[in-house]
């Protein structure tokens, strides 16, 4: 087994007791003495407003997570209907792939800076922005594997049989295209998390809402001090093991497919 497949498998369990020990954290920890140094009470101390880093790290892993979810998620359906879209015919295919063209050239941190900053806006709607210009990268790919299998003899000989091309897409091309998915939808989730942790850090999200790179801005005053030690490192490590593990979980993944028959 690979040391990607592995680490998934330790650290996804994880994640989710972090997820279920979060829903029992208060939106905001009660008050102590700002910038407190990490004790018996505060493991990792407070930061400038009192409150405890360890319980502020815990209560935005949904947030830095699941937004990264469905980020991936979105984009990869986005993606995937548009590969099939292809297939309608060449003119179709043509207008997808420069389509991808276009969003490919465009400078994606530019444009979602831009848009952060002029329109400030809500979860949905900035999950919406992110899987908007998140799609691109994978459609090549994508469309590559799908028109391999559309056009395999076993499909054509469900064809004859009146199979539907629900009952194809159904029962032949998604479980064939599995693998590529998990492994694409992989690298999308950890590029959504990128970006969102990238404008939170920017202050660009909503600020009652805590997450990994709000945790990083919040901290900036503090980084010649003693306390960026336990304001700035600690989500700054949660953030950068949480990029490095879904890489090598995606390595791992695509290094399975390439080894299967």
């Amino acid at each position: 087994m690979s040391q990607g497949i592995r680490f998934g498998r330790t650290a996804l369990p994880v994640l989710a007791v972090v997820l279920v020990v979060a829903g029992w954290v208060q939106s905001q920890a009660a008050p102590d003495l700002p910038l407190a140094a990490p004790d018996a009470r505060h493991w990792l101390g407070t930061d400038d407003l009192g409150r405890d880093v360890l319980g502020r790290l815990i209560e935005a892993a949904p947030a830095t997570i699941g937004v990264g979810l469905a980020v991936g998620g979105g984009a990869m359906a986005l993606a995937f209907s548009l590969a099939l879209f292809g297939l309608a015919g060449r003119l179709a295919d043509g207008f997808v792939l420069r389509l991808a063209d276009v969003f490919n050239a465009l400078p994606v941190t530019l444009i979602l800076v831009a848009v952060a900053s002029a329109f400030r806006p809500g979860m949905a709607a900035l999950i919406g922005l992110l899987v908007l210009f998140g799609w691109d990268a994978e459609l090549r790919t994508l469309r590559a594997r799908l028109r391999e299998v559309w056009r395999h003899e076993s499909l054509d000989a469900a064809r004859i049989a009146s199979a539907s091309n629900l009952y194809l897409l159904r029962r032949h091309v998604i479980p064939a295209m599995a693998g590529l998915i998990a492994v694409l939808t992989v690298g999308l989730v950890r590029r959504g998390i990128f970006h969102y942790a990238g404008l939170a850090f920017l202050g660009l999200v909503d600020p009652r809402r805590p997450t990994w790179g709000s945790m990083l801005n919040e901290a900036m005053p503090w980084l010649a001090h003693p306390v960026a030690l336990w304001c700035a490192v600690p989500p700054g490590i949660c953030l950068a093991l949480l990029l490095i593990g879904l890489a090598l979980l995606g390595q791992g993944l695509e290094e399975k497919i390439w080894k299967a028959p």
